[in-house]
């Protein structure tokens, strides 16, 4: 039995289409690098270019875009060099729907490697993101050192390389279930708290409200929603994967993560939140990730899907660790 029809609905439903963002930190690099099938993928480059480790981040989404991660990696950049980039088909990388392939996705990773000159690679990854570095490792084990998978869901799971998951997957539909309640009732009051009705759907007070859905959907502790940075998202990516990638093919990429997950022979660190939707409490990755001999599953309490937003401090030490 594969999970992932009942997984990916729920993750889909969460992700909502908000605003545009991006400046240039003091340290960061542009680039426009042109794939052989012509998308001009936006790069930015951050950090130390002498830094003995090199990371290639994945945004989420599937397109979203890359901007939201780079406050929480610059307090690292001294000692590491970040290559962000927009996916395909997202915000400043756009491209024609009928080359939105997963495959792409794993080409355009090899293109950026190569372009940079880089033997071997580290991957750290967000959300959806982190299933896109599975697919990379799948078909490029050779030039992966390390994964970071951040927020990592559910949907990369085949049941048949895991034993007694059953159970802990029914305890994350519960817990899921009890999720998105708590959700439901922080965003009925915020409304109140900051006056929203549903007649508010243009201007500020809708771009408010835009900022609470994100915090509630991303965080658990919704802090400084009037200051919340939210990530473009363009939902046509997804949609144009639905369409160019078959169910059957859906079920084979599932069964290839699973298989990458458990066989790859490099460091997989995965660090979620304790309140994160795609695993609350932990249940299933608790479970799946004693079965897997090169992971580090670390959960951060009190935390959603963006953990660093709900407990920078945290976030940051495990990060300083995981890595040099």
């Amino acid at each position: 039995m594969k999970y992932k029809g009942k997984l990916l609905c729920v993750y889909f439903l969460l992700l909502p289409i908000i605003s545009f963002s991006q400046y240039l930190p003091e340290n960061g690099l542009y680039h426009f690098l042109e794939t052989d099938d012509g998308v001009s993928l936006y790069v930015l480059e951050i950090g130390n270019k002498k830094a003995e480790n090199t990371y290639i981040v994945l945004h989420g989404g599937f397109g979203a875009e890359h901007s939201y991660l780079i406050d929480p990696l610059l307090p690292h950049s001294n000692k590491n060099r970040f290559i962000l980039f927009d996916q395909r088909g997202s915000l400043r990388s756009p491209a024609p729907d009928s080359l939105i392939t997963f495959g792409n996705f794993v080409d355009d990773i090899e293109h950026i490697r190569k372009e940079f000159k880089l033997s071997k690679i580290n991957i750290l990854a967000h959300s959806n993101g982190a299933t896109i570095a599975l697919d990379y490792l799948y078909y490029h084990p050779g030039n992966v050192n390390k994964l970071i998978l951040i927020g990592c869901p559910l949907s990369i799971i085949d049941s048949k390389y895991f034993k007694n998951i059953d159970e802990p997957i029914n305890k994350y539909t519960t817990a899921l279930e009890v999720w998105q309640k708590n959700v439901n009732k922080n965003i009925e009051e915020k409304k109140i708290l900051y006056n929203i009705s549903e007649e508010d759907d243009t201007g500020i007070q809708f771009t408010l409200l835009q900022k609470i859905l994100y915090a509630a959907n991303h965080t658990y502790q919704m802090n400084e929603i009037e200051k919340t940075k939210n990530a473009f998202f363009n939902p046509e990516v997804f949609t144009a994967l639905q369409r160019n990638v078959g169910s059957e093919e859906w079920g084979k990429r599932t069964s290839r993560m699973s298989e990458a997950l458990v066989k790859g022979q490099v460091p997989i660190f995965l660090i979620n939140g304790e309140y994160d939707f795609v695993d609350p409490s932990g249940y299933a990755w608790g479970t799946i990730s004693k079965q897997v001999q090169n992971m580090d599953y670390i959960m951060i309490e009190n935390a959603g899907h963006n953990s660093w937003l709900d407990n920078p401090k945290k976030f940051k030490e495990i990060l300083k660790k995981v890595l040099n």
